[in-house]
């Protein structure tokens, strides 16, 4: 009841009911009904947000983490794996360093041109991996993909003011 009653207090809800429902639930869980009842969705375009580019600027990154599912940084070398995503399904791992896209050799352009026409062409690599270098193809059918918040048209936008700044 103190938690509600607090959770209330800076955002009126029926957070008895919402919180219940999490506890008790047993359907599958829709990670955007909370966006969907503030009046947002998400939507993914071919171009990162500038808040995206920022962090994978600090994070010495190229994040393709909702395309192909990796993180690779200038050098190649793959510093996540998306479980059960595209990379993941062709074997690769934290730590295997990409030599070539298309058989030229790796740089973070050629691999998100590579991501972008992987509509038409799957991508081809070489990568080094285990001390060994392996060809390995990527299964994905799509483009570049970056989250993105698009407001529901007709529905009263409540987030904004929740996250407004106190």
């Amino acid at each position: 009841e103190t938690l509600c009653a607090a959770l209330d207090a800076i955002a009126p809800h029926d957070w008895a009911g919402e919180l219940r429902a999490w506890v008790d639930g047993h359907e599958e869980v829709d990670t955007t009904a909370g966006l969907a009842r503030h009046g947002w969705q998400l939507a993914y375009t071919d171009t990162p947000t500038a808040a995206f580019q920022q962090q994978q600027d600090e994070d010495g990154v190229i994040d393709l983490s909702y395309s192909i599912g990796l993180t690779v940084n200038d050098k190649g070398v793959v510093r996540a794996v998306s479980w059960n995503g595209p990379a993941f399904a062709a074997g690769l791992a934290p730590g295997t360093r990409l030599v070539s896209v298309h058989e030229q050799p790796f740089d973070g352009e050629r691999l998100m041109a590579a991501v972008r026409d992987a509509e038409r062409s799957p991508i081809q690599l070489l990568v080094e991996q285990d001390g060994e270098r392996l060809e390995r193809t990527i299964p994905y059918r799509g483009t570049l993909r970056y989250p993105h918040l698009v407001r529901v048209a007709g529905r009263p936008d409540t987030l904004t003011p929740l996250l407004a700044p106190r």
